[in-house]
C-alpha cells in the first residue's frame, strides 16, 4: 500500500513538473511568419514560417531561430517590458539603406514582453 502511494505521488509530481516545464517553454517561444525576406543578425531569412525560442529572463537572452527542419540562426537579444500587452504578435522591422528589412523587435501577443534585437548582434 505504501509503495503504491509513493508511486502515485511520484507520478503526480512528474506530471506537475512536466506541465510547469511545458508552460515555461511556451512562454519562451513564438511562431512567426515572415511575409518578406528579413535580416536577423546579418542572416537573411526568406519569407516563411519560423520558430523563435530563447533562454534566459534577463537583459541578454540567447535566441534560436528555426525553420521547419533546421536551426537558421542563433543570436542574442534583450527582453524589454512594455507598459501594455501587445494585442497580437508583432514584428517590428526597419528598412536598411539597401532596401532590405531588418528585424528590430518581436512583440509577444498578449504579453508585455518584447524581444529586442540589436543592429550589431
Amino acid at each position: 500500500m505504501k509503495v503504491r502511494f509513493l508511486s502515485v505521488l511520484a507520478t503526480a509530481v512528474l506530471v506537475v513538473a512536466g506541465a510547469a516545464w511545458s508552460s515555461a517553454a511556451a512562454r519562451h517561444s513564438a511562431a512567426v511568419t515572415l511575409l518578406q525576406p528579413t535580416s536577423v543578425s546579418g542572416t537573411v531569412l526568406p519569407a516563411g514560417r519560423y520558430h523563435f525560442s530563447w533562454t534566459g529572463d534577463t537583459d541578454k537572452v540567447d535566441v534560436t531561430i528555426k525553420n521547419e527542419h533546421n536551426v537558421v540562426v542563433k543570436t542574442d537579444a534583450r527582453l524589454e517590458e512594455r507598459s501594455q500587452p501587445a494585442p497580437n504578435q508583432e514584428l517590428i522591422t526597419k528598412t536598411a539603406k539597401s532596401g532590405s528589412q531588418v528585424l528590430e523587435q518581436l512583440r509577444l501577443g498578449g504579453q508585455r514582453t518584447a524581444l529586442v534585437f540589436s543592429a550589431a548582434s
